[in-house]
């Protein structure tokens, strides 16, 4: 690898100082301080304490590359994927326990798993993995924002969430992670939309590749009823990614928002059959019975009662929803809340469907909103 630094007066243009390395791709990490040191002296600045790697205090690459695969495969978000992403995260603790980004990895892998599942059992070990990384980290902005992510589809916890996205904005620059789900764990769930759709389009200028930050934003768009551009941003993700499934689903929801019942169910069938949640199922259920196919419907419903476990509440209340059934839709959104099967954004979708409706009062104050 050569890494050739150039150090320019601004105000002059002219060139102080530079700089080539060449250094096996191994020596990355000894690279960047090599930079730092040669700048500070071209400066004649001296230096304080040694910063943080990029990584987070660790020094291994081979753990470092074992991250970068964990987080390839968790947002494949399938079943396969997830267990190599639980692999690759563990793999990299294994290799060097310091390493801040593999205790990330690995509570974003067991909130990820309880938000597919709708469970809340993988919950403490998010936290457990979220808090291991503020031990070697105090100041981590990705840590804070996990936590925030927790206490906002799990516990309703609006000040917590609130604290801990506070602490996670107070690093600059803020990292595009956490500007996505301060943007769609908060101020979308609370009801400040506007501001919701403003912090994950900052993330998308920084990272504008990302699927998950592109959903997101599409979520946005279905928020404020600009169904038409939500369906544009979904297609133009499942163009990236034919598998990337909660596009897919998003989109079939959108699409049966819209009346275009046929396009709703092919995507709804493509996401079910990446994954298999209660969050597809009921969709896909509600999709078929208003299509008018009542054996396929029925079928997918003896499936989700059959699954009678953490999580079934929700495919119900989608199930519901999707045939229009308001009232028993969020009669078994209330239910999902009081059990604790967590979705995260979905009361989002709840918000913009049923506001108007008489029970929907009883389920924001279940969640600590005000509507």
């Amino acid at each position: 690898m050569r890494v050739t630094a150039t150090l320019v007066d601004a105000r002059s243009g002219v060139r102080l100082w530079s700089e080539r390395y060449d250094r096996p791709v191994t020596d990355i990490f000894d690279i960047q301080d090599a930079i730092a040191h040669a700048i500070a002296n071209a400066l004649a600045l001296t230096l304080g304490p040694p910063p943080l790697s990029p990584t987070g205090r660790g020094q291994s690459l081979p753990a470092y590359y074992a991250v970068l695969q964990g987080r390839h495969y968790l947002y494949r978000l399938t079943p396969e994927s997830l267990t190599q992403s639980k692999l690759c995260f563990e793999r990299a603790i294994a290799l060097d326990p310091t390493l801040v980004m593999a205790h990330l990895g690995l509570s974003e892998y067991f909130f990820t798993i309880g938000n597919i599942s709708g469970q809340s059992e993988p919950l403490p070990r998010a936290r457990d993995s979220a808090y291991r990384a503020l031990e070697l980290e105090p100041c981590s902005p990705q840590a804070h924002a996990l936590l925030g992510m927790i206490a906002s589809t799990y516990d309703f916890n609006w000040q917590l969430v609130e604290r801990e996205f506070r602490l996670a904005l107070a690093t600059e620059p803020v990292p595009p992670f956490v500007s996505d789900v301060y943007g769609a764990f908060y101020l979308l769930q609370i009801g400040r939309v506007e501001e919701g759709g403003l912090q994950i389009e900052r993330a998308l200028r920084c990272d504008p590749l990302n699927l998950m930050f592109r959903t997101q934003y599409g979520i946005f768009l279905l928020a404020t009823e600009q169904d038409e551009h939500a369906t544009a941003l979904f297609l133009q993700v499942i163009e990236s990614d034919p598998t990337y499934p909660l596009s897919c689903v998003w989109l079939s929801i959108t699409y049966a928002l819209r009346g275009q019942v046929a396009e709703a169910r092919h995507y709804a069938e493509r996401a079910h059959a990446l994954v298999s949640s209660p969050l597809f199922l009921g969709t896909l259920a509600g999709i078929a019975r208003r299509q008018g196919d009542h054996a396929r419907s029925d079928d997918l419903i003896r499936s989700l009662h059959d699954r009678d476990q953490p999580g079934h509440s929700i495919g119900f209340a989608l199930y519901h929803l999707m045939c229009l059934e308001l009232e028993l839709a969020l009669q078994r959104f209330e239910e999902a809340i009081v059990r604790r099967d967590g979705r995260a954004m979905l009361p989002v979708l709840f918000r913009r469907c049923c506001a108007t409706h008489r029970r929907w009062a009883a389920a924001a104050n279940a969640m600590n909103l005000q509507g």
